[in-house]
C-alpha cells in the first residue's frame, strides 16, 4: 500500500518553535494583562471610594470617553505588519519614514474626533439623555477622559515598533510602573476630588506615559531620529486642532443645528491635522492635484 507520508518525512510536533517564541509571547501576554488592569483599576478603586450614584456617573463618562479607542485597533492592525516586515528586512531608513507617517495617521484619525467630542460633550449629552443631572455630573469627566483617549492613541506607534523588534521587557516594566503610580494617585486624589480627580489623574499619567514612550522608542529603536522633531510633528497638529476647536466652540448654533455643526467641526479639524502633518499633507495635495 502506498504510504502518503514516508516514515522519514512524517509530520511531528516541534517544541523548538514554541521555545523560540515563548519569551515574546509571555511578554505580550503580560503587557495585555497589565493593560487590562490599567483600564479597570480606576473602576475597581472608585467603586469602594465613591457613593454609588457618583460611581455610576463615572462609569458612564468612562464608557463614552474610551469608546473612540475603537478606531485605534484598525490602525494598529495596519502598521504592525509593516513595521515587522521592515525590521526583518533591516530597512532602517524606510522604517523611520513609516514610523513618522504612522504617528501622523494616528493624529489625523483620533485627535480631531476626541477634541470635537470633548469640547462639545455637554451639548452631546444634553441631546442624547435630556437629563440635566447627567449633563452636570458626566460632561467634565467625559471631556477629560476623551482627551486621555486621544493621548493614549499616540502610544500605539511606539508600542507597535517595540513589538516588531520583539522588545517587550522595557514596555512591560514601563506599564507596570504606571500601574503603580495610577493606583497610588487614585487612592490619594479620589477621596477629596471625586470623579474629576480620577479623570484628571488618568490624563496626567497618560501624558507622562506618552512623554516616556516616544523617547524610549527613539533612544533604543530609532537612534538616528531627532526626538525633538518627533515631538514637534505630534504637537503642532494637535495644538492647531485644539486651537481651532476652542475658537469654534464659542460660536455654537441653536440645538437643532448642533449635529451638522459637529460634523463640520470634525471635518475642519481633520483637514487642519492633515495640513500640519507633512507626510499626510503631501499625499493629500498630490491626490487633489492628480484628481
Amino acid at each position: 500500500m502506498f504510504d502518503l507520508f514516508p516514515k522519514e518525512s512524517q509530520p511531528k510536533f516541534d517544541f523548538q518553535v514554541i521555545r523560540e517564541s515563548i519569551q515574546f509571547s509571555v511578554g505580550v501576554g503580560s503587557i495585555n494583562l497589565l493593560g487590562l488592569l490599567l483600564t479597570q483599576m480606576d473602576k475597581i478603586i472608585l467603586s469602594t471610594l465613591l457613593p454609588l450614584e457618583q460611581f455610576g456617573y463615572y462609569v458612564l463618562a468612562s464608557t463614552i470617553g474610551r469608546s473612540i479607542s475603537i478606531v485605534t485597533t484598525p490602525v494598529f492592525n495596519y502598521i504592525f505588519p509593516k513595521f515587522s516586515t521592515l525590521v526583518a528586512e533591516e530597512n532602517q531608513e524606510h522604517l523611520s519614514l513609516t514610523y513618522r507617517a504612522s504617528n501622523q495617521l494616528m493624529i489625523a484619525i483620533v485627535v480631531p474626533l476626541s477634541l470635537t467630542i470633548a469640547f462639545f460633550a455637554p451639548d452631546i449629552l444634553r441631546m442624547w439623555t435630556h437629563n440635566p443631572d447627567i449633563v452636570a455630573n458626566v460632561s467634565k469627566p467625559t471631556s477629560i477622559l476623551l482627551l486621555n483617549t486621544g493621548l493614549n492613541s499616540l502610544m500605539i506607534t511606539p508600542f507597535s515598533l517595540h513589538l516588531a523588534y520583539g522588545e517587550t521587557r522595557r514596555w512591560f516594566f514601563m506599564t507596570m510602573g504606571f500601574a503603580g503610580l495610577l493606583f497610588t494617585f487614585l487612592i490619594i486624589v479620589v477621596p477629596n476630588s471625586g470623579t474629576i480627580g480620577a479623570s484628571f489623574t488618568w490624563s496626567l499619567l497618560k501624558s507622562l506615559q506618552v512623554l516616556v514612550s516616544i523617547p524610549l522608542a527613539w533612544f533604543y529603536l530609532l537612534p538616528k531620529e531627532n526626538v525633538i522633531n518627533l515631538f514637534l510633528e505630534l504637537l503642532i497638529p494637535i495644538f492647531m486642532s485644539g486651537f481651532s476647536t476652542f475658537i469654534i466652540y464659542s460660536i455654537r448654533p441653536i440645538e437643532s443645528w448642533m449635529i451638522p455643526y459637529l460634523l463640520i467641526v470634525h471635518c475642519l479639524n481633520t483637514i487642519l491635522s492633515i495640513l500640519f502633518c507633512s507626510n499626510l499633507r503631501q499625499r493629500f495635495l498630490s491626490a487633489i492635484t492628480n484628481s
